[in-house]
């Protein structure tokens, strides 16, 4: 049948976002930090 149960709608709701919050840690991590940016432009 195409009916979903709730528990596996929140499964899927789940996953999503920890898959979102990792993306997003994964941005941060990969954006340098702005004394970072102030260490180049003195060289």
């Amino acid at each position: 049948s195409g009916i979903v149960s709730p528990s596996k709608l929140r499964l899927k709701l789940l996953h999503v976002q920890k898959k979102r919050r990792e993306e997003e840690n994964a941005g941060t991590a990969c954006s340098p930090l702005p004394n970072e940016n102030d260490e180049l432009e003195d060289q």
